[in-house]
Formats: C-alpha cells, structure tokens, sequence
C-alpha cells in the first residue's frame, strides 16, 4: 500500500512540475483538406476541412496580436500555393509558454493560389 501511494504521489509531484502548461486547438475553417500543417516550427499533420486539432505537445509558440506570429503552414491538395511575398512585421511579438489558445485556418483564393491565414476562433 505505501509503495502505491509513494508512486502516486510522485506522479502528481511530476505533473504540477512538468505538466503541460500549452494547449493549442486548431480549426479548419479553410473549406479545404489540409495536409502537413505547420504552427510555427511545430509540425501537426491533416487537418480535415471542418474539424479541429488539439496540440499538447508544443512548449512555446510566438504570438503577434494574440494569433500565431507568421502564416499557418499547410498544403491543400490539387491546389496551387500562392507564391507571392508578404510583407511580416515583427513588431508586438511575444513568446508564449502557458495557456489554452484557439485559432482557425482560413483560406483565401484568388488568380495565383490559396494562401492560409491565422484568425481568431
């Protein structure tokens, strides 16, 4: 019996400890499978148009203006990339390393490609 309640106990020591203090859900608000999804450096995988994913792995992410810093990373299948430069201040960015934060992917098309965008959930 005390050797249960010993592993229990360090068990929870180690949660509060090193628990996951990140939680990021992220919809697909695209209309558009995405595969390969990128949040930051972080690798996500597929997203299904209309669904959601939860990333609990993840030990920080930059925020500009309360949404990921940068463009969602992501290939939509059968789709051309829309290639042209945008412009990416770094002004207000913020590391973030606890939390709970929802975003969407949206897409935007026009005559060169999709481009995926942050927005708020």
């Amino acid at each position: 019996m005390k050797i249960i309640f010993l592993f229990v106990f360090t068990f929870l020591i180690c949660q509060i400890n090193y628990g996951q203090n990140l939680k990021i859900k992220i919809y697909n608000k695209s209309g558009f499978d995405i595969d390969s999804v990128l949040i930051g450096d972080k690798f996500v995988g597929a997203i299904k148009k209309n669904s959601s994913i939860i990333i609990l792995d993840c030990r920080e992410i930059t925020l500009q203006d309360g949404l990921p810093y940068g463009l969602p990373g992501g290939i939509i299948i059968n789709e051309t990339t829309n290639k042209e430069l945008i412009g990416l201040c770094g002004t207000g960015r913020i590391k973030v390393t606890k939390g709970n934060f929802k975003f969407d992917i949206t897409a935007s098309k026009n005559e060169f490609g999709y481009r995926l965008f942050w927005d708020k959930h």
